[in-house]
């Protein structure tokens, strides 16, 4: 077991350059979000949509040589990848929109569904004050969409920089 140990540790050593590193683009990102979010965001998207669509593009090929019972399920799943890389390179900013809608429809839906089993649940104050927030940032992310975009972007690059210093710390701790 010692050895076992002694092995784990060793590698998390050598990794401890590759954990710093991951950590400084971590709080660069994060410092990025904060002073120009719409921009860093907007470049995110454009990464994240080439990503996506590099993806659908190997998925279409690779159903298109498969005789798979799962061919149909890989071409339509490489033609969303393929639509979502597009539009995502050709229109980042709507796309973030969309996404923050989204995001908006899943908390409104949740919100309603806390309010709708308060009544099963020991805890109802808690479930009542949840239900209503979650209801209340769906609205907000609905209907403002470029303020939750924003929001959603702060919030991100806080996360992004408190989890980078942790790491770091961490990573100088082994």
């Amino acid at each position: 077991m010692n050895t076992i140990q002694n092995q784990l540790n060793s590698i998390l050593r050598m990794s401890k350059g590759m954990i710093i590193f991951r950590s400084a683009v971590m709080l660069l990102i994060g410092i990025c979000m904060i002073f120009e979010p719409l921009q860093t965001l907007w470049w995110m998207t454009i990464c994240i949509g080439a990503i996506v669509l590099i993806d659908g593009i190997m998925i279409l090929s690779a159903s298109l040589q498969s005789q798979d019972e799962l061919r149909g399920v890989m071409l339509v799943n490489s033609a969303l990848l393929i639509m979502l890389g597009i539009f995502s390179l050709f229109a980042p900013l709507m796309m973030d929109m969309v996404w923050v809608m989204l995001l908006g429809i899943w908390q409104l839906l949740s919100g309603l569904q806390y309010l709708f089993l308060r009544k099963r649940s020991r805890h109802t104050f808690f479930t009542l004050v949840t239900g209503i927030l979650s209801v209340l940032a769906g609205l907000f992310f609905l209907f403002v969409p470029f303020g939750g975009l924003l929001a959603a972007t702060w919030l991100i690059a806080v996360i992004l920089i408190v989890s980078a210093v942790l790491t770091v710390i961490t990573a100088f701790k082994l």
